[in-house]
């Protein structure tokens, strides 16, 4: 059972190295499946990577609720399993952190 967003307590360092990670699995994972078109999809990532390093977030729980909702995004673009392996992989490494 995932973690709800309330029940992340996590600090800023441990979101910037999730959101590598994430991001490391989708470039291996996820987008082979597509060209140069394929870079739309990634800017919630882009996103999310800026208001890490803006400071943006004042819980750690409204990071993991954005990383989810990208990954939901990410899903109507490219082939559903590889998102979901992506998505498993940032999961684990939450409650790894945690």
């Amino acid at each position: 059972v995932a973690r709800t967003a309330d029940q992340v307590l996590i600090g800023l360092k441990a979101c910037v190295s999730l959101l590598n990670e994430l991001q490391t699995t989708l470039t291996a994972h996820v987008y082979p499946h597509r060209g140069l078109d394929a870079l739309q999809p990634q800017n919630g990532l882009n996103d999310i990577a800026a208001k890490l390093s803006g400071r943006s977030y004042q819980h750690p729980g409204a990071f993991v609720d954005d990383v989810r909702t990208s990954c939901e995004e990410l899903a109507r673009h490219y082939p559903p399993d590889s998102v979901a392996h992506a998505r498993d992989v940032f999961e684990r490494s939450l409650y790894a952190v945690v």
